[in-house]
């Protein structure tokens, strides 16, 4: 018989049902091919295949399984207290820390060679040196761009790193015991044993809260991300501590706690300062709500008080560094573009909701992967989970809302981070697999049909181990690969050749050389990177080559460059180059100077970034400028000079060597390109293929 209820009797949908909604279209749908200017998906009907097949195939083994344990149901029951009692044992929090911290620990040594290798790890790794010497930056050198690096700012005389300084300031202390690469390992540890806390403060069993730590723990993107030197894991780490002494103090109020919550959520503050905020405000939101009721203020003061030192902390590094107490490092080295929002970003393009829409969609497909790393869609427990409970304890409503605001925050944001997974939305994690773990008792408890219960939680284990036995192959063969020339031990190279207290030229991508020079000449780096994409790089490096003969620097650099820029749209990328990201106009007739650029990077060439963390026995590491060079060298007088040259074995694999080079005759050669280049040169270039005509 139909319902004789009326539409306005009927339940409405809940706020969270909406945006459980809206997540599952952009989590499972190519939303960004239907939105005006964005890419292609061409995977996705592969990736949609794949997931409709590990679906059916995970439903039918959790449907035998629930099955098997229901007709076994008495004999397994002595096995299932049994397991239930051992993971309510004191220790068993702290073994799950202890085999995901080794793991990690496993993944930074053998995978990554205990090196960090994204730019962004690299950078951070810098300041960590910088720390440990005692110092929050070091005075810029006089020619800056021989170890200019693309996420180090220069302001007003002073070198720093562009991140937060927490993370760094964390590495500083590994790094003064030689185990820099342990650190964010052991940060996993503690990550788990906060998630487990987390979840017995949300009234979670001993057994599913441990289910929930370990699961956290084994997953490759987790454990891969914590090896990785960089620091969305860290962050995460003093967030899940922050949020679990905070729930455990509301609950008893205790002022220590909310004291250590807001310590810890201080600490993540500095080291990722959006993804933390987007906790810490709904969360002083409902301390603030709750006080105001109950006119008891004893936990949101010491969470303010515990906010308060590393807060102080931040803003006095900031004005140490930028210049201003509010200013952080992105925007000192990038500018105002650098920020939130829908605007044009620093590398000139318009950043648009469309845009920002797109991006988000393509983080949700990523993570349904990586999330547990398995061929199953990795969220839909976890949505299905919360659109089905019936009541959200205000704890849990908290960290459901800050998830939001994680994700609305990077639609406004400008770069797509999509290295090491969708890491803008690691925060996520922790959260996304507490509700997945939960996921059989909210079907427990709105239904009472225990084999449905059954057939969710075998569907959970074996989603969990799925990933952490068919995730790992790929994804430790895939880092094991990455970035070969960024692990190359520059120190114990230079220890084999014999190498001390030397001056050693590395010859970097041309590319990378070009946007350095540009540093040097104070062009601004989002400036330089525009230049960059819109000006064929022979032309922009011959015209920077003017600006260093004349010493125009500054605003006049930029000023005289931007003209270059009105062809932008006839350059395109440059066929046939060692180095991908260079420009070129067709037709233009290259002169030598920029063809011989050309056969040097095709000869073999250095990443300088890792360089920055290397300089034992007392040498120095610099990058060949060629006619610039002779700068350096008196510079650094009385040093015996180097250059790293490159060529292959028998195997083909690239092989680097240390020769010893006569200052003067290498000078000698360098000036060769001095009088060779400038625009000049381009234009004989150009009267050498068409003479004009008489």
């Amino acid at each position: 018989m139909r319902s004789t209820s009326s539409p306005a009797t009927r339940p409405r949908p809940r706020l969270r049902h909406v945006v459980a909604g809206a997540l599952l279209v952009l989590a499972c749908l190519p939303v960004s091919v239907w939105l005006p200017g964005q890419p292609p998906l061409p995977g996705y009907p592969a990736l949609l295949r794949q997931w409709l097949s590990a679906t059916v195939v995970l439903l039918v083994l959790a449907t035998c399984a629930a099955g098997i344990e229901q007709r076994f149901a008495p004999a397994l029951q002595p096995v299932g207290d049994r397991l239930r009692a051992l993971a309510g044992h004191a220790a068993a929090p702290w073994i799950a820390a202890l085999l995901a911290c080794g793991l990690s620990g496993i993944v930074a040594y053998w995978v990554f060679d205990r090196h960090p290798l994204h730019v962004d790890a690299i950078t951070q790794a810098y300041q960590a040196t910088v720390f440990a010497s005692g110092h929050t930056s070091v005075p810029t050198p006089a020619h800056p761009e021989f170890t200019a690096s693309f996420l180090v700012a220069d302001i007003a005389g002073r070198t720093f790193a562009q991140f937060p300084p927490g993370w760094a300031a964390l590495l500083a202390l590994g790094q003064l015991v030689g185990a820099g690469w342990l650190v964010g390992p052991l940060l996993l540890g503690a990550a788990v044993l906060a998630l487990y806390a987390l979840a017995r403060g949300l009234d979670a069993s001993p057994a599913q809260s441990l289910g929930t730590a370990a699961a956290f723990g084994c997953s490759p993107w987790v454990v891969i991300l914590g090896a990785s030197w960089m620091n969305h894991l860290p962050a995460l780490a003093f967030l899940l501590a922050g949020a679990a002494a905070l729930v455990h103090a509301e609950r008893g109020r205790r002022w220590g706690l909310a004291l250590l919550a807001g310590l810890c959520l201080g600490a993540s503050l500095t080291i990722r300062p959006i993804d933390a905020m987007v906790y810490i405000v709904p969360g002083l939101g409902w301390l603030v709500l709750s006080a105001w009721r109950t006119g008891r203020w004893t936990v949101p003061l010491a969470v303010g008080a515990g906010l308060l030192p590393p807060l102080l902390a931040l803003l006095w590094y900031n004005g140490q560094t930028t210049g201003h107490a509010l200013r952080l490092g992105y925007e000192a080295l990038w500018g105002p573009a650098h920020r939130l929002g829908f605007h044009t970003d620093p590398w000139g393009t318009p950043h648009t909701l469309t845009r920002g829409l797109g991006y988000l969609n393509a983080y949700l497909l990523d993570l349904q992967g990586e999330l547990f790393g398995s061929l199953v869609p990795g969220i839909l427990l976890c949505l299905l989970a919360v659109t089905l409970i019936r009541r959200v304890a205000v704890p849990e409503r908290w960290l459901l809302i800050g998830s939001t605001l994680l994700m609305l925050t990077y639609v406004a944001y400008w770069h797509r981070g999509d290295f090491f997974g969708p890491r803008f939305l690691f925060s996520l994690a922790p959260i996304a697999i507490l509700w997945t773990v939960r996921l059989p008792d909210v079907i427990s408890a709105r239904w009472n049909r225990p084999g449905w219960t059954a057939v969710a939680r075998w569907s959970v284990i074996l989603t969990i181990a799925s990933g952490a036995l068919l995730g790992w192959p790929i994804r430790w063969s895939a880092y094991r690969e990455y970035a070969p020339a960024r692990r190359w031990d520059a120190d114990g190279g230079a220890a084999a050749a014999g190498v001390v207290n030397g001056l050693v030229f590395i010859r970097e991508p041309w590319g990378a050389q070009l946007l350095a020079r540009l540093w040097g000449r104070g062009v601004p780096h989002s400036e330089a990177q525009q230049l960059y994409q819109q000006v064929d790089s022979c032309i922009l490096y011959l015209a920077v080559q003017d600006l260093e003969r004349f010493n125009v620097a500054g605003d006049s650099a930029v000023s005289a460059l931007h003209p270059l820029r009105a062809d932008s749209s006839l350059v395109r990328t440059m066929t046939g180059a060692a180095d991908s990201t260079l420009r070129m106009r067709p037709g233009t007739a290259y002169p030598e100077i920029c063809r011989r650029r050309l056969r040097e990077d095709r000869l073999g060439t250095q990443p300088f970034a890792p360089l920055l963390l290397a300089g034992a026995h007392g040498n120095r590491f610099v990058r060949d400028l060629q006619e610039r060079n002779a700068e350096v060298i008196a510079e650094m007088a009385g040093r015996p000079v180097y250059q790293l040259r490159f060529s292959r074995d028998a195997a083909g694999a690239i092989v680097r060597s240390f020769v010893l080079v006569r200052p003067d005759s290498a000078v000698a050669s360098w000036r060769l390109d001095a009088a060779e280049g400038g625009l000049a040169a381009l234009r004989a270039a150009a009267m050498a293929v068409t003479p004009p005509s008489r």
